[in-house]
Order: C-alpha cells, then sequence, then structure tokens
C-alpha cells in the first residue's frame, strides 16, 4: 500500500482533523532537454507521470521517515514517552505570550487511510505582476482563472492551508516558482 508523509507544519490541524482532502506534489523530472539555440529549438522538460492512480488506498503518515512514532499536535515536534519525567513535546512548545504552557497533545505518526479520488497535473507559477501570487494552470488553461477568489480558496482548504496568501507562502518558499514547475494534485476520502 503506497504512503504518503505530510511534515508542513501549516496543514498539521486540517490533517488532525480530517478536513485535508487533498495533496499536491511536484512531479518529477524524467528528461531535460536543453534549447539549441542554432537550430531554433526551445528547450523543455519532460516529467514522469503522477504515481497514484484512482482507487489506490494509501497510509498517511506524519514525519514518516523520523524514527519518532508520537508528535506533538501543538508543534509537530516528537514527544517524549519517559519514565522519569513523564510525557511530553521534545520541543517543549510554550506560550510565551501569556507565559503559560500551551501543550499540544500527542498524536501517532499514522494519521490513517485514504481512497484517491481524483488525481491531474497542474503547472505553477509564481505571478510576475503580483508579488506573493501563484497562478495555476490545468490542461493549458488557469485552473484559477475565472473565479479566482473562490477556486483559489478552495484549492487553499482542500490542502489544508488557512487561507490562499498562506498556501502561496508556502509554495513560494518551499519551490522555485520562478519558472513553471508541474505538480500532480491528489484528493481523497478518508476511509
Amino acid at each position: 500500500m503506497p504512503a504518503i508523509s505530510m511534515s508542513a507544519i501549516e496543514i498539521l490541524p486540517a490533517l488532525l482533523d480530517k478536513t485535508k482532502t487533498q495533496t499536491i506534489r511536484p512531479l518529477k523530472i524524467k528528461e531535460l532537454y536543453e534549447a539549441h539555440m542554432t537550430l531554433g529549438e526551445p528547450g523543455y522538460i519532460e516529467y514522469f507521470k503522477p504515481r497514484l492512480k484512482v482507487g489506490d488506498k494509501c497510509k498517511l503518515f506524519w514525519k514518516m521517515r523520523s524514527k519518532a512514532k508520537w508528535f506533538c499536535s501543538q508543534c509537530g515536534g516528537e514527544w517524549i514517552e519517559d519514565n522519569l519525567f513523564g510525557s511530553y513535546c521534545k520541543e517543549q512548545c510554550t506560550d510565551y505570550a501569556q507565559d503559560k504552557p500551551n501543550y499540544g497533545v500527542k498524536f501517532s505518526k499514522r494519521l490513517g487511510q485514504v481512497e484517491i479520488t481524483e488525481v491531474f497535473e497542474i503547472e505553477m507559477y509564481e505571478c510576475h505582476n503580483q508579488t506573493g501570487h501563484i497562478d495555476i494552470m490545468k490542461d493549458g488553461k488557469p485552473f484559477n482563472g475565472k473565479y479566482a477568489v473562490e477556486e483559489s480558496e478552495s484549492i487553499a482548504k482542500k490542502d489544508g492551508f488557512i487561507s490562499w496568501k498562506q498556501f502561496c507562502e508556502y509554495f513560494i518558499k518551499n519551490y522555485d516558482l520562478s519558472s513553471p514547475k508541474k505538480f500532480a494534485v491528489y484528493r481523497w476520502k478518508w476511509v
């Protein structure tokens, strides 16, 4: 059974309450064709197809490669089970504004099982006339175009982000979107 690992703290609340119903993953590059200026041929990138298909059942994990079995719901850090000091978050998350502990609760690294209901490819790039904004293309057409506000917010919410702005900030920070990149969108239902 395929597995999907998550680690972005921004989406942790949506994972824990199971309102996250999609993930966007970069497609791996199969081959890079460089431009031949003398022949007038443009360069292009060939990508592998998405690895999951509709109907696949997958396990969702939080930081799957970590050796820890339990994590803190507050900060996503490792949860320590200690005979001497008890059970606590390794990061010792504290709400310093109120100067009192604000501990999360522990959760298992295995978040649950999902069934893939929709798979499609998109192309994302940072909009050059609007700093901090991402344009999304699907089948060569703007995916967040005509009804940009509603569609953009819907994409962000399904992916577990609070807002479109937070979604854009995350993808711009974690992926170089100065030029278009292809991604696979996997949507699911929790089983």
